[in-house]
């Protein structure tokens, strides 16, 4: 499980075929440090397993590698990384951290596709078109998983929704990279999406509320 909050930016340095498809081996510093085979790492907001780590002997950087499964790869952008690629990187949580975001578990809905990008003040808006199966677990004010990154829903239209980025994340994270038809993972709140899973038509209604005595 994570919290959707970056811990830094890592660098493709290679995909290779494998048996189980493809691997991809990312150098990073305090992610590729802490890393062990095994352990989780969150890559663009996508859990994967490390299998093998390279930590030089003297250096701030070293690598890691994961693979990239068939399924993984057609859910997510993982499946478009090149060589020399940013990837935004968060370790798993552990017993007593703080959450500064929200709960993230690492398994991407599907991905989404940057349609509009302005400027508001020193906040970056991006406008993401998301599949209906998204959009519907998504409520303003409520929480989304955009690469990896906690945000929060600013608004929600038929089809897209709209999120700010503040300087902080657009300096941490790769959302500042983002142009106009990019591709984003998303990953919806995990409450919001098993409390509308018993919810009459996956939504609250003035109905629901009268029956179970909040009105």
């Amino acid at each position: 499980m994570f919290a959707g909050i970056i811990e830094e930016i890592g660098i493709v340095e290679a995909v290779r075929a494998t048996a189980a498809g493809r691997a991809v081996v990312i150098r990073s510093g305090a992610v590729a440090a802490d890393a062990a085979p095994g352990s989780s790492v969150a890559v663009n907001g996508a859990c994967l397993t490390v299998t093998a780590c390279v930590r030089p002997e003297g250096r701030r950087q070293g690598r890691f590698t994961a693979d990239l499964l068939d399924r993984t790869r057609s859910l997510t952008n993982l499946g478009a990384l090149r060589p020399g690629d940013a990837v935004n990187l968060e370790r798993a949580l552990r017993a007593g951290d703080r959450i500064g975001g929200h709960f993230v578990l690492g398994h991407v809905d599907g991905q989404g596709v940057v349609v509009s990008r302005r400027r508001e003040g020193g906040d970056l808006v991006l406008v993401i078109r998301a599949g209906a199966g998204i959009a519907e677990g998504l409520v303003p004010r409520g929480s989304v998983a955009v690469d990896g990154v906690s945000l929060t829903v600013a608004r929600v239209d038929a089809d897209s929704f709209h999120v700010h980025c503040i300087p902080l994340t657009l300096r941490t994270t790769t959302l500042g990279r983002r142009e106009v038809g990019s591709r984003v993972n998303l990953e919806t709140d995990v409450i919001g999406r098993h409390a509308a899973r018993h919810l009459p038509g996956g939504r609250i209604t003035e109905a629901f509320l009268r029956e179970h005595g909040f009105l």
